[in-house]
């Protein structure tokens, strides 16, 4: 793509980052009060960002103060006054990261729906998360009055991702299968050769019978974190029990470490949250104290919470009543708490930067400074009675 750049401004410098747009074209035209600024090439960046022109056209209207039209029969796109490129780029790229991508992993590749509640929603094809846009933005009441005319619905994406799941669970059964009656196979012929005295066969023939079943499950898509995530959502969409959602969250899929499993599973408990995050917590903290039975899983958990609070702006001030709803549901206990107070750098390892673990932090301290009073009053009340 000729004179192309990078989707998002964090992937700027990544030489083989496979998502790309058309750097933005823009031309001054007309004076004084007729003064306005046509965005050359906005048909081929909307394209590029799945997006219709009518929404990058109407934003860059909302943040700049200024009227916008974008024609459909000429393909213009006019902003009233005088905007250079640079300023034209930097309130496109508040636009990718509010309407365009994924809040969890950062994939430019979602579907934005509105849904039955007149909510925006960004469904990530690579994930399945899916991300609810902040409903106070300007743009948000256009995007409701001129909803986007999907070729796919949220929900036949979501079908399709169960679909594909299944279909891996079927074919690692049938692996197994396969792999039981070899086992089988191979008894008795060790069996027979022993009672015969016969050598053994070679074993290539049984490796090449499970060959094609295996090459089937190498060739879906998914990483182990995305499966295991679409499980679990599965999981609890079906109202699994407890312990079971908290035992795969722990040793399902191949997923490596536990502050990448405990994250996946805040992640997938707390995807159908709509208001407020600390009552929510408080109605699934069953899950969360059922895969957090020691200090090592709880700050682990703390950890996953960290980078969701982080991630989803508009829960971050709720930080102490949800610490509270898991230390009551003895979930988070005091010293785990604590602990990951006083840890600047524990949820690091999942990507969350200095500056957020330090909003994050900073939010949790009526609870902290609730619970070192707490601590400090009890052990007056010892001395006292000594």
């Amino acid at each position: 793509m000729s004179g192309s750049i990078n989707i998002g401004a964090n992937n700027a410098d990544d030489a083989f980052y496979r998502y790309k747009m058309p750097k933005l074209q823009s031309r001054v035209e007309g004076r004084g009060n007729g003064v306005k600024t046509n965005v050359v090439n906005m048909v081929e960046i909307a394209k590029a960002l799945g997006r219709p022109p009518t929404y990058t056209t109407k934003y860059f209207g909302c943040e700049l103060g200024a009227q916008s039209k974008f024609s459909k029969e000429s393909g213009q796109s006019i902003v009233n006054g005088a905007h250079d490129s640079r300023t034209l780029s930097e309130v496109l790229e508040g636009f990718i990261k509010k309407f365009v991508q994924c809040y969890s992993c950062g994939n430019p590749e979602t579907v934005i729906e509105v849904d039955k509640r007149d909510f925006i929603t960004l469904t990530c094809k690579a994930c399945g998360h899916v991300s609810e846009v902040d409903p106070r933005h300007k743009l948000n009441t256009f995007i409701i009055k001129n909803p986007p005319k999907n070729k796919t619905s949220k929900k036949k994406a979501v079908d399709k991702m169960r679909r594909q799941d299944r279909e891996r669970e079927e074919l690692g059964e049938q692996l197994d299968a396969e792999r039981k009656k070899k086992d089988k196979k191979d008894k008795k012929s060790k069996k027979k050769r022993k009672d015969k005295g016969e050598a053994g066969d070679s074993p290539m023939k049984a490796a090449d019978e499970t060959e094609e079943v295996t090459e089937k499950l190498s060739d879906m898509c998914f990483t182990p974190e995305q499966k295991l995530t679409i499980s679990l959502r599965e999981m609890l969409d079906e109202k699994a029990p407890s312990k079971e959602i908290a035992k795969y969250a722990l040793t399902g899929e191949s997923v490596d470490g536990l502050e990448l499993r405990m994250k996946v599973l805040v992640e997938a408990v707390f995807s159908k949250c709509s208001k407020g995050l600390a009552e929510y917590t408080a109605k699934k903290c069953k899950y969360f104290k059922a895969a957090a039975k020691d200090e090592e899983k709880q700050l682990a958990l703390l950890c996953g919470l960290e980078h969701f609070l982080g991630s989803k702006k508009e829960y971050t001030k709720e930080t102490p009543l949800v610490l509270k709803a898991l230390y009551d549901a003895d979930a988070a206990e005091e010293e785990a708490v604590l602990k990951w107070h006083k840890t600047a750098t524990c949820a690091a390892g999942l990507g969350v930067s200095d500056a957020t673990a330090a909003t994050v932090r900073k939010h949790a301290e009526p609870f902290i400074n609730w619970l070192e009073t707490a601590e400090s009053d009890e052990e007056s009340d010892e001395e006292e009675s000594d």
